[in-house]
Order: C-alpha cells, then sequence, then structure tokens
C-alpha cells in the first residue's frame, strides 16, 4: 500500500473514532419530526441536513437583571413549538443564594413567543436537568432542589400559553436527583431519580423509576437497590430509554469499594426487573448517550458504540448476571413555582455541526489490544505549546506524521528511538500524531495551546 495513503487511512479511522466535535445537545422530538433543533452555549439553533444554521440566536445577554451567570440546559420540540430551558444565577453575601430559571418558547422562524421567569432562593442550589415535549400541551421540565439538608428531585409541566403546573416531588432518600424523563406508548410517562438514603434505618443508595400521568397521578414507584449493599456504595443512572414494548433500560454507574463499574438494568412497563447485567470493565459516566438502531440498543462509550441486544448481551464485553432488590418507599411531594413574563431579544448568530460518526467498540477494542501488543508509544506534554517529546514502547525506527483535523500533514519525518518536535508554529488546537513502523500505526490525540 502507498504510504501516504496508509497514513491517512489510519487518521481517518482515528478521526471517526474521535465521535463528536461541537457540545451540541439536540432537541427531544415527537410526531416524527427530523432532528434539527438544538443549542450549543447560549445559542438556540435550526440546522439543515448538513449541520449548517438555517437561524441561530444568541442568548447570551442576561434575561434577569443583576445575575452574574447564563447557560441554556436543554430543548424540546413537540412538533409545533420550540421551548428552551435557561439558568442564571445572582452573586451575593446574602444565604441563601438566589437561581433566576427561564423556559423560552419559540416558533419555527427563531421568534420568541414568550420568557416565562422566576426566581428561587435555594441554599443547597437549584437547576434544570432535562425538558420533554407533552404528548398534548406544552412541556415537562425536571428540575433539582435543595434545602441544603435535603435534595429533592422533581418535575413540573409548562402548557403552551405558559401556564406551569404542580411540582412533582420522586422522593425516596434524604438526597434525591431527577435524571431522565421518558414516554410511554400510552403517553404516560417514566422518570428515573437517583437517591442515597440516610435515614429510616437503610442506608445503602439506589435509583428509582416512577411511572406518571399527565395529570401527575403516580401510576407505581419503586427503588432498584443493590443486593447486599452497604454504606458507601453508589448505584446511579446515566442513561435511560423505552422501547416500543414499553421495557425501560437503564444504564447505572456501580460504586462499591474502590472499584467503578457499569450495571445495565431492563425493566418491564410495570416496573418489575426483568433482568439485571454487570460490565466490569466499562465506566457508566463515559456512556454519554443511550439509543435504539437496527433492533439494538447501542450506548455510546468514549465516542465508539457498543451494541447490546434486548437482554443486554453483548459478544466482547466482559457481562456478568447482577442482582437487585426491588423496594418501594415513595414519599411524595409536591410544591408550587410562580412564573412570569419577561422581555427579552437574543442576538442572531450562525453555528455549524458536524454529526458524530462513531467507531464500533469491539472491533477497535481488538485491533488496539494487537497494536498495544506490538508497538505503542506515549506523548508528553499534552497539552503543548512548545516541544513535545516522543518515545515508542519498541526503540525501533518508524515514520512519524503530525496532521489537523481536515488530515492536512504539517510534519512528516522518518526517526529512531525518542523524538523531540518543535511544535511552536502549529496554530492552537487539536491534531494527530501517528507512528508508522513496519507492522503497523498508530494514532494520538494532542492539544497545542
Amino acid at each position: 500500500m502507498n504510504r501516504q495513503l496508509h497514513v491517512l487511512l489510519f487518521i481517518l479511522t482515528f478521526l471517526i473514532k474521535s465521535g463528536e466535535v461541537h457540545a451540541f445537545k439536540f432537541s427531544n422530538i415527537t410526531n416524527g419530526t427530523s432532528n434539527q433543533y438544538g443549542i450549543n452555549g447560549t445559542l438556540v439553533c435550526k440546522l439543515d441536513s448538513l449541520g449548517n444554521s438555517i437561524w441561530a440566536k444568541d442568548f447570551a445577554g442576561y434575561i434577569m437583571p443583576s445575575t452574574f451567570s447564563n447557560e441554556l440546559y436543554g430543548s424540546a420540540f413537540d412538533g409545533k413549538y420550540l421551548y428552551v430551558i435557561e439558568m442564571q444565577g445572582q452573586l451575593g453575601s446574602g444565604i441563601p443564594p438566589t437561581f433566576y430559571p427561564s423556559i423560552i418558547k419559540m416558533d419555527t422562524l427563531g421568534n420568541v413567543l414568550f420568557i416565562k421567569s422566576t426566581s428561587i432562593n435555594s441554599a443547597g442550589g437549584y437547576g434544570f436537568y432535562q425538558i420533554f415535549p407533552s404528548p398534548t400541551n406544552g412541556v415537562w421540565i425536571i428540575d433539582n432542589g435543595s434545602s441544603g439538608i435535603t435534595n429533592m428531585g422533581a418535575a413540573f409541566p409548562m402548557d403552551s400559553s405558559g401556564n406551569v403546573g404542580a411540582r412533582i416531588g420522586f422522593w425516596h432518600g434524604s438526597v434525591s436527583t431527577s435524571k431522565t424523563l421518558r414516554q410511554f406508548s400510552d403517553l404516560t410517562f417514566v422518570i428515573s431519580v437517583d437517591h442515597r438514603q440516610s435515614q429510616g434505618g437503610i442506608d445503602v443508595p439506589f435509583t428509582t423509576l416512577t411511572r406518571f400521568r399527565e395529570n401527575g397521578t403516580i401510576i407505581w414507584s419503586f427503588d432498584y437497590e443493590i443486593s447486599g449493599g452497604i454504606i458507601g456504595d453508589f448505584l446511579g443512572e446515566q442513561q435511560m430509554i423505552v422501547d416500543s414494548l414499553d421495557n425501560v433500560y437503564i444504564i447505572c454507574n456501580l460504586y462499591q469499594g474502590t472499584t467503578n463499574a457499569t450495571v445495565g438494568i431492563k425493566v418491564g412497563s410495570n416496573g418489575n426487573v426483568l433482568l439485571a447485567k454487570l460490565w466490569p470493565d466499562l465506566l457508566a459516566y463515559s456512556i454519554t448517550d443511550l439509543k435504539f438502531k437496527n433492533n439494538q440498543l447501542i450506548a455510546v462509550y468514549n465516542g465508539e458504540e457498543i451494541q447490546f441486544d434486548t437482554m443486554l448481551n453483548n459478544t466482547c464485553l466482559n457481562t456478568q448476571n447482577f442482582s437487585i432488590d426491588l423496594n418501594n418507599t415513595l414519599i411524595p411531594t409536591t410544591t408550587q413555582h410562580t412564573y412570569n413574563f419577561e422581555n427579552f431579544t437574543p442576538l442572531n448568530s450562525t453555528f455549524n455541526f458536524t454529526n458524530p460518526v462513531y467507531q464500533d467498540y469491539c472491533l477497535s477494542a481488538s485491533t488496539n489490544s494487537l497494536l498495544s501488543d506490538d508497538f505503542n508509544f506515549s506523548i508528553y506534554p499534552n497539552p503543548a505549546s512548545g516541544i513535545i517529546n516522543i518515545s515508542n514502547s519498541k526503540n525501533a525506527s518508524y515514520t512519524l506524521v503530525v496532521s489537523d483535523l481536515q488530515g492536512k500533514i504539517y510534519i512528516e519525518e522518518v526517526s529512531e528511538n525518542a523524538k523531540h518536535i518543535d511544535v511552536t508554529k502549529l496554530m492552537t488546537g487539536m491534531y494527530f500524531v501517528t507512528l508508522i513502523n513496519a507492522s503497523t500505526s498508530i494514532t494520538k490525540k494532542i492539544i497545542i495551546n
């Protein structure tokens, strides 16, 4: 194979493996509407099929006065209107601090139809987590507040006119954090909430699921505990998804003693555990997305796809059965927020987005294992601004290539043993360093600052 083509193929493989370039959150979608809307930083965007912005609105200014922060947390499109959740905060010597959450309603042209804001004093903090379109009218919003002693995860609805319904608390322990909301085929909802119970005689962390109706009526609620768990253990939901048969799949981070692992739990529409699997070699915090594709469950793990069947089996993972205890200690509580109309005009902006393309985890794990046994190298410092040092495991001759995200090659030379490279002439950004010996090639990322 031509050496230049050999280099470019390995660089392309690494680019695919690197995944998403921009931190962009797509809106939740109903009614078969294409995935066109999302947020990035303080931008709200509508994109064309190539990822270029049809319009982008910048909410960098402060909707509420005397604030010190501004962040967009999520968006939901119901097939007609786009809803965005935004949070601001205030500095001051008083306790508790004041938070200013807002819900923004926009049309498909990017016009703001209304902004409704409120102020919340919460000694232990307050924040949005997710927004999800209602099947009938408006949206559901997940939020989390704390008195400083008790954390209570919750959710509340806002209709298309801006009216806010009662905030439903899903409280099982003294510390609870609402995480993910999904919808069943009968238009009811299921919400996952992490907990740490430190009262009532049980001190075992757990995650929970609660199924409820559009009007807030709870159908069932269960907590899923680690069998034989002890104080200091942790079972926290990272991702959740519902399939067409109303089975719920939750991916949890498991912490026991000094060990981190990943647990997958499949739950039926009645809340009962159908099966649970343990993957000791996976870190759940690295799972950033969960979706269905070609009748398979796909977890995005460190920029790669791990494919599971509906029994949570995977051919290349070390998979073990796991035991879950099912209980029910729900203490439902409700509170009310009062949201008022605000005036704010965002600035026009632009945004481009590249859809991520993921490598198969099992394929790359097998390839990397073979490569690492034969030939590997290290780069330091990373990030770098002057000289980078490269050493390889075999102390053998190799070809070194430094390229950018577009595949443009800046350095290409043959070397032996350790190598020192001057990168002061490279612009700030991400680059790829590829080492090629007689049998293999390995590519790694480096940041130039």
